[in-house]
């Protein structure tokens, strides 16, 4: 056993003394400066200390220099030793300020010390030229100053600590100081093993003696100074062992008078880097990009773009960044002219002003540079001499490794350890600019460099509110190319935004419009004509030939259009498509684009602009035919598959060509072929509803004008187009009339599949018009026609419908069975967009019962594809689902935050009806929790859309929630008259719930104005057929109980009143009522109900502020008693109950 226990140790001993032997190897050893004396001392108590010292060269003229003291001793003292050391060697290179080091160092060393552990440290910059020394100290002891008369001085600095409990008091303490130095100086650092270090009596040596040794210690050198003081700090112990790790460092400073001691390993940094002309806008992640490269050691970094997108000045900035780390300095040189290996070595020599090179005039070059040392080149416009530039980059690779190259070129170099940047325009807005709010504008580097650029010339120039729109248009009618923006800019002096916009958006007058005005000098290039005829020059002929049929693409195109559609020129038959693909991308005329269905090519609308003004003569025509053929095919194809399992690729292709689609449909139109338009428009039509797409109205009115010259199925087809248009936007009537229109003319021509999709049409306006049995034999037809035909897919959508008509008759069981039916079918046979819909359908039925979890669990069943077809409808009942359903499970916040999601998607996707609807849930969850404003103004709007919409039963639930506006507001009068008008309409309609509450909702509004006869007749008429209500109506018939206890109260009938509130209590007390609910039947009757005081008044309970959060706590008539919340003044006040799990 003692033979284990002795091993054991011997294992501890060596592997500490290999610790130690580590430990030693981090701590460097003094530098040999011209300017400076530098001695260190250094003594660890144990095999391993927590006292460390470093020196950090912050830059070429100045050198850092670290003393600190980790609490404790040991190996977790020497761990932490490693950590701070490391941090400050990071922060301290580059920043000449040492509080700003520490500062930084100590948030990132606060995660990694132990809880209360420690570091003091201090920390100065001395500049070597200046002799001027910048210090700041973290806790650490002063240093000590003797002056060439001997004069003693102690320096002190504020500060704090490094620790993970100083992090805030550091910064608010801690202070930076200033030292000049002068020749002669003599400094001394020390830790508090120095100071601190004590004899047997346990007396501490102390400053004052320290002040004594340094001042008697010997002048010969930094080392001698070190061991006088270490000679007087053992003769004080007398022999006691230290208990503390012991370090000093001893600086003298000589001076830099004398020009043989300037320091030979900083030179002065040359550069022909050319001044700013103005400032630089955006590639923050292209500076970054750069600078990492630099930083990783890649010799060269090609920025390839074609011209016009900032490559150039890009370069500069990267190079100006990082300036100061190369000491052979950082140049600038143009290679515009040439075109061999000679003329590019010559070029680079003449900037760095080397001659005499030998007869190998790169490899000259490479050695000549390397013996710079690190040295940048800024290498512009290489694509005349891509080649030659090549060899000479090898060269330099090879012999000048301390050399590095930032290239700009359109072509790529291909060099096999080059980290190309590939340049991008600057972000802008697109083609959704119109949805760009005042407050986002400016978040786009495009918006801002027009800004800076346009103030160049118009000095007031500002983004206003009116001039927003235009300014984002410009912006992205120039796809973010930083030349065009400064071109378009300077036009801001004489012209306005919107005049400006106006001009470029007329391709005629676009490159004309990019032109730089007199007196502008800045810009690489005169005009956009000039960049882009400088680009399109690096072509080959049969290159530009299949470059300008490309450009005829819009929104880009995948490789099997192009080898349909795109004719390589006869004279080049050994070349190809993807020949010239792959050309133009290496030209950077191309650029990739990746998708989940293969690589789309695109350039840029400048480009594409000035290639279709080259087009020769018979070209255009040819290619037209062949980009009709091709897209025809392609929008039928996908168009078809949107019914299939296909349907998320499907929409995602028609969405990814829509500007393809749209632009042939176009041409067709204006070459008489309305047959291949009509195929086209169909593709469009059907995806209308994707986010980002156009709007289609004006199309459908345009071929609704064509409708009689149009074919018989397609003539049928618009008509339908024009009844879910009317239909959307809310005009029931109007589509009524049209889906009629359509069945007629489809009976007529016989034309089967058009009059089922006609009938489903008219079917669902009859139910918006409130015609449901008319609805119903529509859709009942629809599947009589769909089984004898067999098809099978219309008999699952008209089951989607009949569905839904028995759901608001409250046939629930029979509108769950038939939306699960309609889904399996429609799954089945792969049409998973009306699968979702009656998934869709079956969450809002689930809601209505308040099965909630069903509800969730669907919701989240279905998300995957809602997120996948990008549909703005699907999104948008998603997120009214969502609402819905946080609103009765008692979360109203994120309820209205989902339910105005909603709104967007709906208004975004032309949805009058939905969007009106949901303003309808909004505006009463807003009321429910007090906001009468918020209520009215979503009434104001729904009632605007009403009025056009002319639609029942959106009306009647319009008046529902005016109603309750009135009676929140107090005039309950006009409550009831809105009321009463609505009760006779809703006791027309077959849905319970928008009857039954509409009543309950008069009865109240009657008990309000103090009639008590009408409202005992109404709360007697309706109770029954609540209490008979599927599914329940427990807040309803809650609130109907109520009323008829207060009434029964109020005309002395006791007794009775007293079981009906006992009725209404069991059912408070059954569903959890309390007057803090969202619900507002159930509020309405707990603030109704006369609860007598009873022990339970004495329970506390919690409850917040449904504006601004604030938590109360107490009896329920404290509560109850308060008139407005304490915090944002909400009043009346109606809190929410708080959940038992919410903190």
């Amino acid at each position: 056993m003692a033979s284990e226990n002795t091993d054991q140790r011997t294992r501890v001993t060596r592997s500490l003394l290999r610790a130690r032997a580590v430990q030693l190897g981090m701590l460097p050893d003094a530098p040999v400066l011209p300017e400076l004396e530098i001695g260190v001392h250094y003594e660890a108590c144990e095999e391993l200390g927590g006292d460390f010292y470093d020196f950090i060269q912050v830059s070429p003229t100045e050198l850092g220099i670290v003393l600190a003291d980790v609490s404790g001793h040991g190996l977790d003292a020497a761990l932490m030793m490693a950590a701070a050391k490391k941090t400050l060697q990071i922060h301290g290179r580059r920043n000449p300020s040492p509080a700003e080091v520490l500062k930084i160092s100590c948030e990132d060393l606060a995660t990694d010390l132990p809880s209360g552990s420690f570091v003091t440290v201090w920390y100065g910059v001395v500049n070597l030229q200046t002799g001027l020394m910048r210090y700041a100290s973290a806790g650490h002891n002063p240093f000590l100053r003797r002056l060439p008369n001997g004069e003693i001085t102690s320096h002190t600095s504020a500060g704090v600590v490094l620790g993970s409990a100083f992090v805030n008091v550091m910064r608010d303490r801690l202070k930076e100081e200033t030292l000049q130095l002068t020749p002669g100086d003599w400094l001394l650092f020390y830790t508090d093993g120095v100071s601190e270090a004590a004899d047997h009596n346990d007396e501490q040596f102390g400053t004052d003696r320290l002040n004594e040794s340094f001042a008697n210690a010997p002048t010969g050198s930094a080392i001698e100074v070190l061991q006088s003081v270490q000679m007087d700090v053992e003769t004080f112990r007398a022999g006691r062992e230290t208990d503390d790790d012991v370090t000093m460092l001893a600086l003298r400073f000589r001076g830099v008078s004398e020009p043989e001691l300037q320091p030979a390993w900083q030179p002065h940094i040359e550069s022909n880097l050319p001044a700013r002309s103005n400032s630089f806008i955006g590639r923050e992640e292209e500076m970054l990009a750069i600078g990492a490269a630099l930083e990783e050691g890649h010799s060269v970094i090609p920025i390839v773009g074609v011209a016009g997108l900032g490559k150039t000045r890009l370069a500069l900035e990267a190079a100006r960044e990082v300036a100061n780390d190369y000491i052979g300095g950082t140049w600038f040189v143009a290679l515009d002219n040439c075109v061999d290996v000679a003329s590019v070595v010559g070029a680079v020599a003449g900037e760095l002003g080397l001659g005499g090179l030998s007869a190998d005039p790169a490899a000259a070059l490479a050695n000549a540079l390397e013996l710079r040392g690190p040295t940048l080149l800024i290498l512009d416009n290489a694509e005349t001499c891509i080649e030659a530039l090549r060899s000479v980059l090898e060269h330099l690779r090879r012999d000048a490794p301390s050399t590095r190259c930032i290239v700009t070129s359109q072509l790529r170099l291909g060099l096999s350890d080059e980290h190309e940047i590939e340049i991008k325009p600057l972000a802008s807005p697109g083609s959704a600019f119109r949805n760009v709010s005042f407050e986002d504008a400016i978040d786009f580097a495009s918006v801002g460099l027009l800004i800076d650029r346009a103030q160049r010339v118009k000095p007031d120039f500002k983004l206003t509110a009116e001039n927003v729109q235009p300014v984002l248009g410009i912006c992205a009618e120039l796809e973010g190319m930083p030349l065009a923006i400064e071109l378009a800019a300077s036009r801001l002096g004489q012209l306005t935004p919107g005049e400006v916009f106006r001009q470029l958006r007329t391709p005629t007058n676009k490159i004309a419009m990019l032109r730089a005005q007199a007196g502008e000098s800045a810009l690489p290039y005169r005009s956009m004509r000039e960049a882009l005829e400088w680009s399109y020059a690096h072509l080959e002929d049969w290159e530009q030939a299949c470059f300008r049929q490309m450009c005829a693409f819009r929104g880009g195109f995948f490789l099997e259009a192009a080898e349909e559609v795109v004719i390589v020129p006869r004279g080049d038959a050994n070349r190809s498509v993807i020949e010239a693909i792959d050309n133009l991308l290496h030209k950077s005329f191309l650029r990739r684009e990746s998708t989940p269905y293969g690589t789309r090519f695109n350039t840029y609308s400048s480009l594409r602009d000035f290639a279709s003004r080259l087009t020769q003569q018979g070209e255009n025509d040819d290619f037209e035919k062949r980009h009709i053929a091709f897209f025809v095919k392609y929008a039928s194809v996908w168009n078809d598959a949107r019914s299939s399992r296909k349907l998320v690729e499907a929409t995602e292709r028609i969405a990814l060509d829509a500007d393809n689609i749209r632009s042939a449909m176009r041409v067709a139109m204006d070459r008489g072929d309305l047959k291949s338009a009509m195929r086209l428009f169909d593709a469009l039509y059907h995806c209308r509803d994707q986010r980002g797409s156009g709007n289609i109205r004006p199309l459908v009115n345009e071929f609704w004008e064509l409708r009689d010259r149009l074919s018989d199925i397609d003539r049928v087809l618009v008509i339908q187009m024009k009844a879910a248009d009317e239909l959307t936007g809310g005009n029931a009537q109007d589509a009524l009339l049209h889906a009629t229109q359509a069945v007629d003319f489809a009976e007529e021509k016989n034309l089967t599949t058009a009059l089922i999709s006609s009938l489903m049409m008219r079917g669902r306006a009859n139910g918006n018009m409130g015609n449901e049995q008319r609805g119903l034999e529509d859709f009942e037809r629809v599947i009589e026609i769909a089984q004898r035909t067999g098809n099978e897919r219309n008999v699952g959508v008209a089951q989607i419908s009949i569905a839904n008509i028995a759901s608001r008759q409250n046939r629930f069981g029979d509108a769950e069975r038939m939306f699960r039916e309609a889904n399996q079918l429609l799954e089945s046979l792969g049409d998973l967009h009306q699968a979702h819909v009656a998934n869709t359908n079956l969450i809002m039925l689930y809601l209505r019962q308040k099965r909630w979890d069903d509800a969730e669990a669907l919701i989240e069943q279905t998300r995957d594809i809602t997120e996948q077809t990008g549909s703005r409808e699907m999104s948008a009942m998603r997120e009214l689902s969502l609402a819905r359903l946080l609103e009765g499970k008692g979360q109203p916040e994120s309820a209205i935050e989902h339910y105005m999601t909603a709104l967007s998607l709906f208004q975004e996707a032309g949805h009058g009806i939905n969007a009106s609807v949901t303003r309808l849930d909004m505006g009463t969850l807003c009321l429910s929790v007090g906001d009468i404003d918020a209520a009215r103004e979503a009434a104001a709007h729904v009632k605007r859309f009403a009025s056009i919409s002319r639609t029942q039963l959106l009306t009647m639930r319009l008046n529902r929630l005016l109603g309750l506006i009135e009676i929140e507001d107090g005039d309950f009068t006009k409550a009831r008259n809105i009321l009463a008008e609505n009760d006779e309409q809703t006791s027309k309609r077959p849905e319970a719930s928008l009857r039954l509450t509409n009543k309950a909702l008069l009865a109240l509004a009657e008990f309000k104005c103090g009639h008590l006869d009408k409202t005992m007749n109404l709360v007697i008429e309706a109770l029954p057929q609540i209490e008979n209500a599927k599914p329940p109506m427990p807040d309803v018939q809650f609130l109907a109980t109520v009323l008829r206890a207060r009434v029964l109260q109020a005309q002395g009938k006791q007794a009775n009143a007293t079981r009906f509130a006992a009725m209404a209590r069991e059912l408070a007390a059954a569903n959890g009522y309390t007057q803090y609910s969202i619900n507002y039947f159930e509020r309405a009757g707990m603030e109704l109900l006369d609860v007598p005081a009873t022990p339970e008044e004495a329970i506390r309970i919690r409850v917040r502020c449904p504006v601004c959060a604030q938590r109360y706590m107490g009896s329920e008539g404290r509560i109850r008693s308060l008139k407005k919340c304490m915090k944002c003044g909400m009043s009346p006040f109606k809190p929410l109950k708080m959940h038992e799990d919410e903190p």
